[in-house]
């Protein structure tokens, strides 16, 4: 939409919680990195999986240490409304998608017997999912 700026979406709880940890951390609170993490945790909010592509030492796996640990420390007082995942104790799964083909990593359909062979990627939900019991 030409002409039309959008407002930054505001997370007050989730925003402190990065800062206290970046510091924590010992890192420097640059904005535009700063801004990176809450982007990722803005997509976490609307996607079941996050892929952090980029070259060696510009901070993906530093970005996601902090959101998650962020995302683990916040407060969440009885009876608000906030996203589920926010202080919930949360795991990385780090999956090498070049290191196995499509089928493995998703699933695939055998034509012939007409079965289903699910794939590692359900196989992963479908545990944590069960560990969440």
């Amino acid at each position: 939409f030409p002409g039309v700026k959008a407002e930054k979406m505001q997370h007050p709880e989730v925003e402190a919680c990065i800062k206290t940890v970046v510091l924590d951390f010992g890192l420097q609170m640059h904005p535009d990195w700063v801004s990176k993490i809450v982007q990722v945790y803005e997509m976490s909010l609307v996607r079941h999986s996050l892929m952090a592509v980029g070259p060696s030492g510009v901070g993906k796996s530093r970005i996601i240490e902090v959101l998650q640990k962020a995302m683990q420390s916040v407060t969440v007082p009885p009876d608000s409304i906030m996203p589920p995942m926010l202080g919930q104790p949360h795991r990385e799964v780090r999956l090498n998608p070049k290191a196995i083909t499509s089928p493995q990593m998703f699933g695939a359909l055998d034509v012939v017997a007409n079965e289903w062979t699910e794939g590692i990627f359900a196989q992963l939900w479908r545990k944590a999912n069960k560990d969440k019991k």
